[in-house]
């Protein structure tokens, strides 16, 4: 004969008896005493600002590491043979009268910077008219007007003729590129 249970007892294998009825078909399954809330709009709101909290601080962290190092790291002597952006871009003026000078003379990686100073619109194109293709890249999209520029860097080797789009019989010069 079994001795009387207490009722603590008595409460804790009711308790016992039916977590193992609510589990018979999974006899490895434990229940869990503080079970996840269910998803709120309240709840995902606050994941995803944690979550966004979280990304720019490491962000933040790495963009201070990336600056500090970058103040620690001793500058590098790099020596160059080329002349490339070494060079101050040449200067060609347009007037009534044309392009002046008419023929010039840079160096490969030069640029040079061409100045409407007429009242008149020209365009800076490539000959030979009206295709325009004698180097690529050299025609100007669309007229300047007085005091406008445009400029091009040469990096080929060689001689080009130009000419105003607008007046391309009468308005004409030569670029001379050398290494």
């Amino acid at each position: 004969m079994e001795p009387e249970k207490t009722t603590k007892e008595k409460l804790n294998k009711e308790a016992v008896d039916s977590s193992i009825e609510s589990h018979e078909d999974n006899p490895l399954s434990i229940t869990n005493p503080n079970p996840v809330p269910p998803i709120t709009p309240k709840n995902y709101t606050r994941t995803l600002m944690a979550m966004m909290l979280l990304i720019i601080l490491i962000l933040i962290a790495i963009l201070s590491y990336s600056i500090t190092s970058n103040k620690n790291s001793q500058p590098t002597k790099t020596t160059t043979t080329s002349s490339v952006n070494a060079l101050a871009p040449a200067q060609v003026s347009i007037t009534k009268n044309g392009f002046v000078p008419a023929t010039i003379k840079v160096r490969v990686n030069q640029g040079i910077i061409w100045t409407n100073n007429d009242t008149a619109q020209h365009q800076v194109s490539s000959d030979p008219y009206p295709t325009d293709n004698g180097l690529a890249d050299f025609n100007q999209a669309q007229p300047m007007t007085q005091n406008q520029s445009w400029d091009f860097i040469f990096n080929k080797v060689g001689t080009f003729s130009y000419h105003d789009n607008l007046n391309p019989y009468s308005i004409k010069g030569t670029v001379i590129v050398t290494k």
